[in-house]
């Protein structure tokens, strides 16, 4: 998950942003029986990309790549994406 700092021009306040979507490939590849090297022979996607992917790294998806890894598991995109409440803090506390 990452986090995104914004900082008001007028107060100076930071506030920092988690991400509010995850991926659950990780879950879903034990849950399965996979790995990500298989996941990636399957979707034919790079390893790196499919590492980045497992270990949570990834800030952004395509449409097409969500298609082949649900093609690939035998899942919904609802199985392979979480969405978490946005967490706001100021001055870096969470």
């Amino acid at each position: 998950m990452y986090t995104k700092v914004l900082v008001n021009s007028k107060t100076g306040t930071r506030i920092r942003r988690s991400a509010m979507v995850k991926l659950r490939l990780s879950e879903l590849l034990k849950e399965k029986g996979r790995s990500a090297y298989w996941l990636a022979k399957e979707t034919r996607m790079a390893q790196g990309v499919v590492w980045n992917m497992v270990s949570g790294k990834t800030k952004a998806i395509h449409f097409e790549t969500v298609n082949r890894i649900c093609d690939a598991l035998g899942c919904e995109p609802g199985d392979l994406l979480e969405y978490r409440k946005d967490k706001k803090s100021r001055d870096g506390r969470t």
